[in-house]
């Protein structure tokens, strides 16, 4: 498995927080949401919370964890797919607009 998985603790209860896995990794912010973002593409199971008393990157200690990860990171694609849809219908309008005008009906 990969570096940062290899530093996270099982379960919730004991997530670090990003700052702190910054500073154990030497990495800056950007560097280590690329490094985590790498690892779980590569199949680590670092899973994270943001709740307020438990927040920050884990491994799983429980199916149930997973599964709320699962729920959370599926709430979070579908509200990103949503605001890509809605920037689609613009750019769509904003092309369909540009071609009226170019067509010398504008």
């Amino acid at each position: 498995m990969g570096r940062i998985f290899e530093l996270l603790p099982e379960g919730q209860e004991n997530a670090v927080s990003r700052r702190d896995l910054a500073t154990i990794t030497g990495l800056n912010d950007r560097e280590l949401r690329r490094a985590i973002a790498s690892e779980r593409r590569e199949g680590a199971l670092i899973l994270s919370s943001t709740d307020s008393e438990h927040s920050g990157y884990f491994r799983p200690a429980s199916a149930d964890e997973l599964q709320r990860f699962v729920a959370s990171m599926t709430r979070r694609g579908k509200a990103t797919f949503a605001a890509v849809a809605q920037a689609r219908k613009a750019l769509k309008r904003i092309e369909a607009e540009k071609e009226g005008k170019g067509n010398g009906n504008g």
